[in-house]
């Protein structure tokens, strides 16, 4: 019989390369994967740290304009980057301004006090309490809410935005 193919050898050295191919393309992608996986879980780890080093309180709130303006103050040197604000209304109606609500457009700094922009609010009387949700940033990743970072402030009887 006269069979034509390719020699022993030459078969083994193409096996030996399509394997090491193989390897450096799963070497590759596996490596690019790892790096993402440890960017991430650096990123959740410090947005964590950040947030439960936050402490701060509603300083107070005015509601003498068209639209509440909530002072906020800071007891620790962790930075807030945004804050959502959550009101309750005498019959338990929630209202929340996540509108990108920013204190003073820059981040309130550590032991700082800012107010915030006048919210944007479905009404004004009859507010019983407001709650301020905090955001931090690490570098550049995105802006993160702290589920710690909350604080609640009630109004008093004698307050405008009870009347």
């Amino acid at each position: 019989m006269d069979k034509k193919g390719i020699s022993e050898l030459i078969a083994t050295v193409l096996i030996i390369g399509f394997t090491v191919a193989l390897a450096a393309i799963i070497i590759t992608w596996g490596g690019r994967f790892i790096s993402d996986v440890q960017e991430d879980v650096d990123v959740s780890t410090d947005t964590g740290l950040a947030c439960s080093k936050l402490n701060f309180e509603i300083f107070g709130v005015d509601c003498t304009g068209a639209n509440p303006v909530v002072t906020i103050k800071s007891n620790t040197d962790q930075e807030i980057a945004e804050v959502i604000v959550r009101t309750t209304d005498a019959n338990d109606n929630v209202y929340v301004d996540d509108n990108a609500l920013t204190l003073l457009d820059t981040p309130l700094e550590g032991f700082g006090s800012a107010k915030t922009d006048p919210l944007l609010m479905v009404t004004t009387t009859n507010l019983r309490t407001f709650e301020v949700i905090a955001k931090v940033q690490i570098g550049n990743s995105p802006i993160e809410a702290c589920q710690a970072g909350i604080e609640e402030f009630t109004v008093l009887a004698t307050d405008p935005c009870f009347i």
